[in-house]
């Protein structure tokens, strides 16, 4: 799955914000900016959009709950392109382009197997979560301490990675 576009009409610091993900050959798009320039925000809005806005939020402080609104258009392969909205509610919070009701089942066909969890530790980073990752690793501990334990060992995929972007 990919966003061609993100637009959030209302949600924490943006109204209608909108921002293109032109598609390429290599299709990697980094978000970066100054401090309070709301990555933050469009990092937990994406997260929203796809798997729900929860029961309580921060992200009312301009746009009242029932107003809150975020939107994407995504593409994932042999699928349709889905253009969709997500708002806060406690059911049928999952919208198509017009703003009728879509089953949750629509969005999870391009999600596949990623779940909320899985989604924040590999898409979703900030300077939380790349803090709890170092303390971890200087534990030795997770999925990513131990493979750093096994490419201590050498001969490994990891050490092939290396040899190949060094090349």
């Amino acid at each position: 799955m990919r966003f061609d576009q993100i637009q959030i009409p209302a949600f924490g610091p943006f109204t209608d914000f909108s921002l293109g993900f032109p598609s390429s050959e290599n299709d990697l798009h980094l978000i970066y900016g100054r401090n309070e320039r709301g990555k933050s925000s469009l990092l937990r809005s994406i997260d929203h959009l796809l798997f729900g806005i929860p029961p309580r939020t921060s992200d009312n402080f301009i746009h009242a709950n029932p107003k809150l609104r975020i939107g994407a258009s995504i593409v994932a392969a042999n699928q349709a392109p889905l253009s969709f909205q997500r708002k806060k509610g406690n059911a049928n919070t999952l919208l198509d382009a017009d703003g009728n009701t879509l089953p949750e089942t629509a969005i999870k066909a391009f999600l596949g197997p990623v779940d909320r969890s899985f989604f924040s530790s590999m898409f979703g980073l900030n300077t939380e979560s790349l803090r709890d990752g170092a303390h971890a690793l200087i534990a030795g501990e997770g999925e990513l301490g131990a493979a750093l334990f096994s490419a201590s060992l050498g001969n490994t995929d990891i050490d092939a990675a290396i040899d190949k972007l060094e090349s």
